[in-house]
């Protein structure tokens, strides 16, 4: 559904449940290997002479240093992270900027039913299609007008799970030229989800 959260709760639920990315990120590289993803945090950065483990006072967390990354933001769940995150703050000065001079944002999470049996490659792309077929057509561009969309900032994200397997989703930030109230809310709920 459609609502609105602070950024604090937002970043809050992009940074939780590490464990489970590191995971995931094992099963994937087995899955998918040769792909980029298998090597991603397994090798070292060339020429680097070794690993450092690095201590983060700001975050309160240790990380490792000198390790090859993947970049993956579609297929790698720690590397998808760490890219939200660096988004965020990118982000964030014109979220900030928006809210103080020009409307209103709400938040949006969409996702659709899956089995265990569902493949992940099948489940993502009708999820984008799903999204597409959605912001197509006469009612969406009135629903854009009539409520002031105008634009977005989206992630996708994977999570998996022992009952339900993969999990793909994706998170929109929508812009709006004016602060919605609960009947705006309702529409865009309506539109999005029924």
């Amino acid at each position: 559904p459609v609502v609105k959260k602070s950024l604090e709760v937002v970043a809050a639920e992009l940074v939780a449940g590490s464990f489970n990315r590191y995971f995931l990120q094992s099963v994937e590289q087995k899955i998918l290997s040769p792909d980029r993803v298998s090597s991603c945090m397994r090798h070292i950065v060339p020429g680097a002479q070794g690993v450092d483990i690095m201590y983060s006072a700001q975050k309160s967390i240790a990380y490792y240093h000198k390790l090859m990354l993947c970049g993956s933001v579609w297929a790698c769940p720690v590397c998808a992270v760490r890219i939200s995150e660096e988004r965020f703050k990118e982000a964030k000065p014109l979220i900030d900027k928006w809210l103080a001079e020009r409307g209103d944002i709400v938040f949006g999470s969409f996702t659709l039913q899956h089995k265990l049996s569902d493949s992940l490659l099948g489940l993502r792309s009708t999820l984008a299609s799903a999204f597409s077929n959605m912001q197509q057509g006469k009612g969406w561009g009135l629903l854009k007008k009539r409520l002031g969309i105008e634009g977005a900032i989206g992630e996708s994200e994977v999570t998996w799970g022992p009952r339900f397997g993969w999990h793909p989703h994706k998170h929109d930030l929508l812009f709006l030229d004016h602060r919605i109230d609960d009947d705006g809310l309702a529409e865009l709920n309506t539109r999005c989800f029924d």
